[in-house]
């Protein structure tokens, strides 16, 4: 099945930073230093400022430290626990980054698309779901995409996910089902649509591939 998961993988963001699109923010040593300085008065704002330069550094763990300070000050600092969950992600606690991410979950409307300003509901289920794959919960991270599809149909992560699940699980019947929600929105996707032509030659569903295979050519 490795053949599925290369062309799966394929422009598709591969953590939570990217998939809540969290950019770290590059300082110079002495602005840097100077957040150091004010760190111990515990304003949110500051921890969050040098979190995210300690990410930036790619200074996971003391990241993780002031960034869990900053929500620890502001529990409702959505910016703060987003970030916190990517560097969570990041150093492989993915439980701790679904608790945030679920916290960000209660703050944010009910039904916004993936087109909007993230982190919106859409890219936090799918963040939710990506790090429970990585937690072997396959059953539950296909429930967070399946909501995540439900707000919106038109992006191709939670989709594209789901069919990745199914390909591993062996479960070719809902892979096939998942490719064709795919194409339904985006018939272009060829590497989907030649996916989908070989699940179908290995489900012996001959005639159906070699439409398939014609259509992608």
């Amino acid at each position: 099945m490795s053949i599925f998961q290369k062309m799966l993988a394929v422009g598709l963001p591969s953590n939570v930073m990217e998939l809540l699109a969290v950019s770290p923010t590059p300082l110079t040593a002495s602005a840097h230093d100077a957040l150091l300085t004010d760190a111990p008065r515990g304003y949110p704002d500051v921890l969050y400022k040098l979190g995210m330069s300690h990410l930036h550094r790619q200074e996971m763990g003391l990241a993780r430290q002031r960034l869990a300070e900053a929500v620890n000050a502001k529990p409702s600092f959505v910016a703060a626990r987003v970030a916190l969950a990517s560097a969570c992600d990041l150093l492989a606690q993915h439980a701790d980054a679904i608790e945030h991410i679920d916290a960000v979950l209660e703050l944010v409307p009910a039904r916004t698309a993936s087109n909007t300003a993230r982190p919106n509901r859409y890219w936090l289920l799918c963040a939710a779901g990506f790090c429970l794959e990585r937690m072997g919960d396959s059953e539950a991270a296909k429930a967070r995409y399946a909501e995540a599809v439900s707000i919106d149909a038109h992006d191709l992560f939670a989709p594209y996910r789901l069919a990745a699940i199914a390909l591993a699980s062996n479960e070719l019947e809902a892979a096939v089902h998942h490719y064709r929600q795919i194409l339904d929105q985006h018939p272009q996707e060829q590497a989907v649509r030649i996916s989908l032509a070989h699940v179908l030659q290995l489900l012996k569903q001959h005639q159906e591939a070699v439409w398939e295979y014609e259509k992608a050519l």
